[in-house]
């Protein structure tokens, strides 16, 4: 069941304290969005919003979609690791990963962007759907959602 349809174009890297996990078998990347606070300013007749440099950026999800392997090893990763944040003593809290690297590669494998994400916590995994009934077994796909407190990028 792998796929070698774009392999390598998108290579996301997780990082914690002492482990690393690379998914590349990704087919699609969301990039967050990010919108700036607005800072409520008191006025004799109430509040005024606005958004003044400093304010907090908020970003929303950020979203992988990756083909499933056939040992379904990449997606129970995301799992255990939803797991593992959710209740610390079903495994090792000091290597939940919190980094994570989006490197974007042309056809030739140059990267041409790596986009840094900090404090990553999954947060959404989708249901995976077996059937008997077709002889024709495709590749199943998945999306990984992400919280994240920034994003940084380098050329």
């Amino acid at each position: 069941m792998k796929n070698n349809i774009n392999k390598g174009r998108f290579v996301f890297v997780f990082s914690g304290h002492d482990s690393k996990f690379v998914l590349d078998d990704i087919s699609a990347v969301e990039l967050p969005s990010v919108d700036m606070s607005a800072t409520e300013i008191p006025l004799e007749q109430g509040f005024v919003a606005k958004r003044t440099s400093g304010a907090p950026l908020n970003f929303s999800d950020l979203t992988l979609e990756f083909f499933v392997d056939e040992n379904l090893d990449n997606y129970f990763y995301f799992y255990d690791w939803m797991i593992t944040q959710n209740n610390p003593s079903t495994g090792i809290a000091d290597n939940i990963l919190r980094q994570g690297v989006l490197i974007i590669n042309n056809e030739e494998k140059t990267i041409l962007r790596e986009i840094e994400f900090v404090n990553l916590q999954p947060i959404s995994l989708p249901t995976i759907r077996f059937e008997s009934t077709n002889e024709d077994v495709g590749f199943e796909m998945a999306n990984v959602s992400f919280s994240l407190d920034f994003m940084r990028s380098k050329k």
